[in-house]
Parts: C-alpha cells; structure tokens; sequence
C-alpha cells in the first residue's frame, strides 16, 4: 500500500469515526448536533485555507480529500438535524 492508498484509508476511517461518534452522542444529547456542526464548519474552514497554501502534489491531494470528507460528514449532521438530504 502507498502513501496516498494508506492516507485515504486513515481519511476514510477517522470519517467513519465521526460519524459513529455524532450518531451515539446524538442518542445522548439533542444540543450535540449543533455543537457537532459547528466543529466540522470550522475543521472544513481550517482544511479551506491550508489548501490555498499548499503547493501542487500530494500536499495538496490530501488538502482536497480532507475538504471532500468534511463536506461528506457535515452533510450527514446536517440530515440529523433536519431530517433532509
């Protein structure tokens, strides 16, 4: 496995992490979802400028993969919270 193989599988579990950890809070307490929204806002934020430093190459793969899993992830609270895709 390369690199680039193993990063979008660190990527791709630490999303489905997040995922599991929204949804069994969620069970807990309803005020996690805004909390939880608010954080993936200002991570895809944090993702958002570092992309627009990074020079072309892996840096900057890994920059747009990190932006694509928030999306992904804040799209799944937002149906938590709405009930809406």
């Amino acid at each position: 496995m390369n690199s680039n193989h193993a990063l979008a599988a660190r990527i791709a579990a630490l999303e489905s992490l997040i995922v599991v950890l929204i949804t069994t809070e969620a069970i807990r307490s309803p005020d996690i979802l805004d909390e939880a929204r608010r954080l993936i806002k200002a991570g895809r934020r944090l993702s958002e400028r570092r992309l627009k430093k990074c020079q072309d190459g892996p840096e900057k793969d890994i920059s747009e993969s990190a932006i694509r899993a928030f999306a992904r992830v804040e799209a799944l609270a937002e149906f938590f919270l709405t009930g809406k895709d």
